[in-house]
């Protein structure tokens, strides 16, 4: 209905536009002059749609442009929220932990500082380990060979004073009879 309404005021604009051509071309041929009016009326209408729709998508465009804004602050207020949350958390933990240390006698205060020393090592040489874990992967996906050293079924020893022999393995046999007859008539 409203897309009726915008063609048909479009319509109406565009025929009070064509008068001055009507004006002009009564000198000339009346039925050239009016088929050229009616291709300039249909021009006029197809421009004024076209500028319609271009408006339309600009607005589509618009919309859909301030919903990712919105969608991106709401996302940025809700990482704010989480890291203010966490910071108070941490916060209340350090109050917490300083007001059971400041309860402490003396002697449980140094073994509570070992205690804590020996945490921190821990986690020390655990991030440590895991950055050699996350090392070697990283240097074992650039080679190939790296990644897939695998041991051979034989092991090769070198003997570097004697020269090499080349000796068959003994095979036990197939048949007692097997290659000592060789005529088809064993």
């Amino acid at each position: 209905m409203n897309k009726t309404v915008s063609k048909l005021a479009l319509s109406l604009i565009l025929l009070t536009n064509v008068n001055p051509v009507l004006a002009a071309s009564t000198s000339h041929n009346t039925q050239l002059s009016k088929e050229v009016i009616i291709v300039a009326f249909w021009n006029h209408i197809n421009q004024a749609i076209d500028t319609i729709k271009k408006g339309s998508q600009t607005i589509s465009d618009i919309q859909e442009r301030q919903r990712q804004d919105a969608e991106r602050k709401r996302r940025q207020d809700a990482l704010e929220q989480a890291r203010r949350e966490t910071t108070e958390r941490q916060l209340q933990e350090a109050q917490r932990r300083r007001a059971y240390f400041e309860s402490l006698s003396p002697e449980e205060k140094q073994a509570y500082i070992e205690q804590q020393n020996a945490i921190k090592q821990q986690q020390a040489a655990a991030n440590l380990l895991i950055l050699g874990l996350f090392a070697d992967f990283i240097i074992g996906s650039g080679s190939e060979s790296y990644s897939r050293q695998e041991t051979p079924g034989y092991i090769i020893q070198e003997n570097r004073n004697s020269t090499p022999t080349y000796q068959p393995t003994p095979v036990k046999p197939i048949h007692p009879n097997y290659g000592s007859c060789h005529s088809y008539d064993c």
